[in-house]
């Protein structure tokens, strides 16, 4: 879980997701997107009702009045599991807040969004809503086979530029950037020019060992990095150039993974001394706002 205003909000991702929605019938993916946006691509039998509208500006303004009226009328059963969705995954943890302030306490934040369900590949539908209202005990009726991916995985490109072992991979919110991240100390951001994949940026020089996880922040703007040498990186993006922003230090021994919380406002960290660390973005610089004990050996992921 995390928090968002005091609010514990339920988040999962959208493999998580895609795997209770298939097998239970009474699961339901809300999307919160404006009726133009949900209409280019969605979620097969998904709600569609509007938490934010675009202003003129092109800036989101949220309607919760409206929100929360429609929520009432069209979603009455507050026992279900509803998986709320946008586009990344951001505005949705408003949403879902609203809806547990509601009393829809089975409400489940979905990490990433609508890119994130699109980038994995999983069904999509276009058009209008083919559902609308639920009534209490109303089952969606679907099937099964409509939420498993029909993709052939096979091998496209083998990317070369690592000079030792890789040790994770990482997509881009968007889906058009891949990073990777290995032993010997560096960061790799590849792109796919429609033929071939390319090398658009190395970042290095922050870490004296191992990187040995890369994670990217929702939107697509930051990279944080988890080292052996006990460190973590925060990149930024500015001008189409990387550069690191800071190091975070802390840790005792090898930092094994990091992992951003949907907002990009808090970013874990877990390390070889069986601790986890919360860090909380403050300006240009992170602060550690928690040190989570309990483990008795490596805390990896």
């Amino acid at each position: 879980t995390i928090e968002a205003k005091s609010i514990p909000i339920s988040a999962m991702n959208v493999v998580q997701a895609n795997a209770i929605i298939r097998d239970d019938p009474d699961a339901v993916y809300l999307d919160i997107r404006i009726r133009a946006d949900y209409e280019q691509g969605h979620v097969p039998n998904s709600i569609n009702i509007p938490a934010f509208v675009r202003t003129e500006e092109g800036e989101m303004q949220e309607v919760r009045d409206s929100f929360s009226r429609q929520i009432s009328k069209k979603l009455p059963d507050k026992t279900r599991r509803y998986f709320v969705g946008c586009t990344s995954g951001v505005l949705s943890l408003e949403a879902s807040k609203w809806m547990l302030e509601m009393g829809y306490q089975n409400t489940v934040n979905v990490n990433g969004g609508f890119q994130a369900w699109a980038a994995s590949q999983f069904p999509t539908a276009q058009g209008p809503p083919t559902v609308d209202t639920l009534a209490e005990n109303q089952t969606i009726s679907t099937d099964a086979t409509d939420f498993v991916p029909r993709a052939t995985l096979t091998r496209t490109h083998e990317l070369k530029g690592h000079t030792e072992r890789v040790w994770c991979v990482a997509w881009s919110p968007c889906g058009q950037t891949l990073a990777s991240c290995g032993a010997d100390k560096s960061v790799r951001l590849w792109r796919h020019d429609g033929t071939t994949w390319a090398c658009q940026a190395v970042l290095e020089g922050a870490h004296t060992r191992t990187v040995r996880c890369v994670a990217w922040a929702p939107g697509g703007g930051k990279l944080a990095t988890a080292s052996f040498d006990g460190t973590c990186a925060v990149w930024t993006l500015a001008d189409g150039e990387w550069s690191q922003s800071c190091t975070l230090q802390g840790h005792e021994n090898e930092v094994k993974s990091v992992a951003w919380d949907p907002s990009g406002r808090l970013l874990a960290s877990c390390s070889r001394d069986k601790s986890v660390w919360v860090w909380e973005a403050a300006d240009d610089d992170f602060e550690c706002v928690a040190v989570l004990q309990g483990h008795t050996q490596d805390v990896k992921m």
